[in-house]
């Protein structure tokens, strides 16, 4: 990328200069510098050259007087591409493929597009307040420019080194904002959960663990032709749901996804863990497919007020108690397998008690857990493409 106050002969089509301002901007591949290498020989002055996403920028590939050569990092400078090379749609990314199409979409396959939003928590009290030494807030511009340019550092640039990782995330995920402090990603909503969660890994790494850090984001799952404006607003709610979590009087540094916000270590791994167990019993026939549905339905009659902000009369959680007793028991006797016996054993305690074993400081409920962690896994295995 070049930015020059006078036009570069060279390339007297390519430039855009906006607002009039008498700059002109170029953005030029490399590969056809190289194959004008020749006749880039000759000068141009007073030019500012960056490479974008790429550090090795110390290489003058314009010649001239008063030249600058750096590099500047943009997030999201690639996009899933199709066998043609082509950008994916947000359907394809959603994971709709010829076979959906032909099927007419009648598969049970669960097609959804994801849409993350994605900041970091307090940094305005960081600014202020994370410069001290012996407890005296040390200011200095050097400082905030050290921090502010770091945290850009990441976000702008790092988080494509993480995109680039794995084949799921350069296939089924697009960075559509990425910089300064936040991110903005659309993509399969499977794969985007697991995009953000190494964000977060990477994030903390950044950050040397520093607890004064912390990365608050929300996760709207919509249909995949559901109007992306209106999907930005819905993650901006669940955004907002995670900055307002609390665990443990500890605040923000959340996930929220379907509704539900969760502390990144404290809660989520937790919750990460047990879609997973509840996933393999799934697939294994271990449970049945109805479990997931089934319980869910049993929270929403127990704790409708979360769903559809209706309270009803309290009993009713304790009648749903001993139906989840009844019908665990039941399900007991039917299965053989000692981990399906030891899994729906201990659940219907937790239930029963209103204490689950690592969710003791959670603010929800063992039945809400648990349900959470089974519609996951349901729609995980319903996203299967």
């Amino acid at each position: 990328m070049d930015l020059s106050k006078e036009k570069i002969k060279h390339w007297d089509d390519k430039y855009f200069c906006p607002l009039d301002l008498n700059y002109y901007n170029y953005f030029i591949d490399l590969k056809e510098i190289r194959d004008r290498e020749k006749e880039l020989r000759s000068s141009a002055d007073r030019v500012i050259v960056r490479r974008i996403n790429n550090l090795d920028f110390l290489e003058p590939i314009q010649k001239g007087i008063e030249n600058t050569y750096s590099f500047v990092f943009y997030g999201g400078n690639d996009y899933p591409k199709d066998i043609n090379n082509n950008p994916k749609t947000f359907e394809e990314i959603a994971g709709i493929t010829d076979k959906h199409i032909k099927e007419k979409l009648k598969s049970p396959d669960m097609v959804r597009l994801g849409i993350l939003r994605l900041d970091v928590d307090n940094l305005g009290h960081i600014f202020k307040e994370g410069f001290r030494k012996n407890d005296k807030i040390i200011p200095s511009f050097s400082r905030y420019s050290t921090l502010s340019r770091n945290l850009d550092f990441f976000f702008s640039g790092y988080i494509n080194t993480i995109w680039q990782s794995k084949e799921d995330y350069k296939n089924y995920t697009q960075i559509i904002y990425a910089g300064g402090d936040d991110v903005f990603i659309v993509g399969k909503w499977d794969t985007l959960i697991c995009f953000a969660k190494e964000i977060y890994k990477y994030f903390k790494a950044w950050t040397c663990n520093n607890p004064n850090f912390g990365l608050s984001g929300g996760i709207a799952i919509v249909p995949p032709k559901f109007p992306l404006l209106k999907a930005a607003e819905l993650a901006e709610e669940e955004e907002k749901n995670a900055k307002n979590h609390k665990f443990n009087e500890k605040e923000k540094n959340a996930i929220s996804i379907f509704g539900y916000a969760f502390r990144w270590e404290e809660e989520f791994e937790k919750i990460y863990d047990l879609k997973n167990k509840i996933k393999t019993l799934l697939e294994n026939k271990q449970i049945a497919q109805s479990f997931p549905s089934t319980i869910y339905n049993l929270m929403i009659i127990a704790y409708p007020e979360d769903e559809i902000g209706q309270k009803i009369d309290p009993s009713f959680k304790h009648r749903v108690k001993w139906l989840v007793a009844y019908n665990f028991k039941r399900a007991i006797s039917r299965y053989k397998e000692e981990e399906t016996k030891e899994f729906l054993d201990s659940w219907s305690k937790y239930i029963f008690t209103d204490k689950a074993e690592g969710f003791e400081q959670t603010k929800y409920k063992p039945l809400q857990i648990l349900a959470f962690a089974a519609r996951w896994a349901d729609y995980e295995l319903r996203s299967k493409i």
